[in-house]
């Protein structure tokens, strides 16, 4: 472990900890690849199934527009758009998050690693593919929580008082990017505070909002569970310099908050309850 960075200055991880950051999160790319196929499969299914036991359940009387009417009024109901949208999104910000940090981990590994003479091809750094890396890397954290709360925003019937978090953290995602370009590691103690607003005010709404109308959020155990993974990891983050592997340990919470938040996704939007 090396000494603490100074303020606003990014720290410098030892040959071990550039190691370890990169493993902590290659090693998730493929399960996060496997998971999206699986959220987009099992969304086509569900409405496979559903269309079969709607075909077998209700004859031509029933189909009224009158009960049609009633019945949409009374019950929301994603569509396949929705799903299909919700599938993608979700599982390209996970895809995203865990493999473009790992490229950065590697290239800025690699470069720490590289001598002012070393073998042809590698003689040279480039602290401007560092630096762009760095940017994805950070900028996909805003796009994955956005991705992250995407289902449970859009597959479930939201007050209309909140309606508008369904865009709203989209926007987060791009205006988060933008202060990313520009300030990059000008102000850290913000850029932590930033992630965790973007991160903690939908699920807080989302969950206030529900409740307080006598309705319960499918799946509010594991966004709670999850939701707590990343706080925890959030602070030793912070304690790089402090605490030796302080970044892979974080990121190691991240991938258990991912695959909390993702096992309530699929278990509660995705898998389907036969009757």
């Amino acid at each position: 472990m090396n000494n603490r960075a100074a303020a606003n200055v990014m720290y410098v991880p030892t040959a071990y900890e550039h190691w370890a950051n990169t493993t902590s999160h290659a090693v998730m790319v493929i399960p996060s690849i496997l998971a999206s196929e699986l959220l987009i499969e099992s969304g086509r299914l569900k409405f496979e199934n559903t269309f079969n036991k709607t075909d077998l359940k209700i004859d031509s009387w029933s189909c009224s527009s009158a009960a049609l009417c009633n019945c949409t009024s009374s019950h929301y109901t994603a569509s396949p758009t929705m799903y299909e949208f919700c599938s993608r999104a979700y599982g390209a910000s996970l895809i995203c998050l865990f493999l473009l940090s790992s490229m950065f981990h590697w290239i800025s590994w690699t470069q720490s690693s590289w001598g002012k003479k070393s073998h042809a091809g590698c003689s040279i750094r480039r602290p401007s593919l560092n630096k762009l890396f760095h940017v994805c890397d950070r900028t996909t954290i805003y796009f994955f929580i956005a991705g992250s709360h995407t289902p449970w925003l859009v597959l479930q019937n939201l007050p209309d008082d909140i309606v508008w978090l369904r865009w709203a953290v989209w926007l987060a995602a791009m205006l988060g990017t933008a202060y990313t370009f520009f300030f990059l590691e000008k102000y850290k103690l913000l850029d932590t505070l930033l992630y965790v607003a973007v991160g903690l005010i939908p699920g807080v709404l989302t969950y206030l909002y529900t409740t307080d109308q006598g309705n319960s959020v499918s799946g509010v155990t594991e966004l709670c569970i999850g939701g707590a993974f990343y706080l925890i990891g959030v602070v030793i983050f912070k304690c790089d310099g402090i605490i030796p592997f302080a970044h892979a340990i974080w990121h190691l919470f991240v991938a258990l908050g991912a695959f909390t938040h993702y096992y309530g996704v699929y278990r509660h939007f995705y898998v389907e309850h036969n009757a």
